[in-house]
């Protein structure tokens, strides 16, 4: 839990981002609409955005660390001392505009993350926003971790979404986590 903590409050006090002169574009398919009406996945909407999740992940969206929710994975058995996750985190970030946010966030990737080692940057499009994927390898107490962020900003708001996973965990819970990230919408 020690670890989960740490991380999480980085989170709220560092913005992550990528950025790359070489970017690439990709077009994200957004999941079909059933995905909200499947018994096995949770389905949450607010004024400012919506999202699903696998039922047996745990959801806090009571504010804590500094996001406005974290989708909890169970752990894989007793030994496993990192809840994979997802979590987004805003920021009012006034008339910054996205190349200039992912510049800034960049710096403080390598300036408060340990070991960090950027894998791949790219922008994406879906039917509801254009946002910058990012990620990335870093250190915490001799753990290795990746994160898989989005970057988006509308209306004066910066959107952080972040799949954080241990290295050895990743490949296995990315089919869960990509689904929960792709399925986040703005509105």
């Amino acid at each position: 839990m020690k670890i989960s903590i740490r991380l999480y409050a980085w989170l709220f006090f560092i913005l992550f981002a990528c950025n790359s002169e070489e970017e690439k574009e990709v077009v994200v398919e957004s999941p079909k609409d059933d995905i909200a009406q499947n018994p096995n996945w949770n389905y949450k909407e607010t004024k400012a955005f919506s999202f699903s999740y696998p039922k047996t992940w745990e959801l806090v969206d009571d504010g804590s660390q500094g996001t406005s929710f974290i989708v909890v994975s169970p752990r894989i058995d007793s030994s496993d001392i990192f809840s994979e996750s997802v979590n987004l985190v805003t920021q009012e970030v006034g008339d910054v505009v996205l190349e200039e946010y992912v510049e800034l966030s960049e710096r403080q990737i390598e300036v408060y993350m340990e070991n960090s080692e950027i894998i791949s940057r790219e922008r994406k499009f879906t039917d509801s926003i254009t946002f910058h994927h990012c990620i990335f390898k870093a250190t915490d107490q001799g753990t290795e971790f990746i994160f898989e962020q989005r970057y988006a900003i509308k209306n004066g708001i910066a959107y952080i979404l972040t799949y954080t996973a241990e290295v050895p965990q990743y490949e296995a819970m990315k089919p869960l986590s990509d689904v929960v990230l792709n399925s986040f919408k703005l509105k």
